[in-house]
């Protein structure tokens, strides 16, 4: 799997994140503006130990994919992570958008975004669900960094993803065929490890229902795509993606599911959203170029209620 974090590490973890961390983004749709959560029960791993990885660690590494997608190997009821900041555990725990996480980012205190912790955790739920690893997760993080958060609903600039032309996505968005296909992302039998996932003609990943980093067949270019997701999942990414700095909330008026896959240059600075400049001879193509022409998308800046996390109070880590 390609790291983000090696090759941008003069860029905020924010943008590694989503790529690097959420590997298996869900069928997932924001939260309603204004809305207070759900109540949700409180879970508890039956043993837990969270500890401060030393700093010059280079690796990171998950036995579940720590993005806000439910599609992951069973583990028997075991969570490993080694070496990812709190942010990064935080945004596991309450199933972040790209937006929320750089709020939640903007607030913390600069330790929570630089100091990096490993986790061993086993419930004997054996069949746990994802979402409960959750609600395991914030029950440790309040035990041991006394951390508490609450949501809000605040007027944000955000940008609005529309068709270029209404009712045509681009070549490289098309509706999920219904033709069946796997759901659960394979470990390597050797190692535990997640391999690189494999494609399908038109640069498809092969396994559906989350988000993938693909080997790009250019070495300076990333290639992200989807099967069988909604728009939504999309496009509460793009902020990463692009580093736009703004939320970017779903008007093309698609319904359904879709594959898409989308083949770009990151770039420091990209034209502003709306109109960008087609790239010249020999130039690879930018992010807001490539949202244009390969799924037919534009962005365009407005004002929205979007519903953010915010921190209420952290402690440095306790004992185990």
């Amino acid at each position: 799997m390609i790291s983000l974090r090696q090759a941008r590490q003069q860029r905020s973890w924010s943008a590694a994140h989503v790529i690097h961390l959420m590997l298996m983004l869900p069928l997932l749709a924001p939260h309603a503006s204004g809305q207070s959560q759900p109540a949700t029960p409180r879970l508890s791993f039956d043993t837990a130990s969270l500890h401060e990885t030393k700093p010059g660690s280079e690796e990171q590494n998950s036995n579940v994919p720590l993005g806000p997608g439910n599609v992951y190997s069973p583990t028997g009821g075991l969570l490993v992570i080694h070496n990812y900041p709190l942010v990064g555990l935080v945004s596991f725990a309450y199933r972040m958008t790209s937006g929320q996480l750089s709020t939640f980012e903007n607030m913390a205190p600069a330790w929570v975004r630089d100091t990096h912790f490993s986790v061993v955790a086993r419930t004997e739920k054996t069949d746990v669900t994802k979402d409960e690893l959750r609600l395991m997760m914030r029950s440790l993080l309040a035990e041991r960094f006394a951390m508490a958060v609450h949501y809000e609903s605040r007027q944000t600039p955000v940008f609005a993803a529309q068709l270029v032309k209404p009712g045509q996505p681009g070549p490289r968005l098309r509706p999920h065929p219904a033709d069946g296909c796997s759901h659960a992302f394979p470990k390597d039998a050797a190692n535990g490890a997640l391999p690189p996932p494999d494609t399908i003609a038109g640069g498809f990943p092969a396994v559906c229902g989350g988000l993938l980093m693909m080997s790009s067949s250019t070495p300076t270019h990333y290639l992200i795509g989807a099967r069988d997701v909604q728009v939504v999942t999309i496009t509460n990414a793009m902020a990463s993606w692009g580093d736009l700095g703004r939320p970017v909330v779903d008007q093309t008026g698609l319904t359904g599911n879709y594959d898409f896959a989308l083949d770009f240059i990151p770039k420091r600075a990209d034209p502003p959203p709306g109109t960008p400049a087609p790239p010249t001879e020999g130039e690879e193509p930018n992010f807001l170029y490539a949202v244009r022409t390969q799924l037919g998308m534009k962005l365009e800046a407005q004002k929205q209620p979007v519903e953010v996390l915010l921190l209420d109070h952290i402690d440095h880590l306790s004992d185990n």
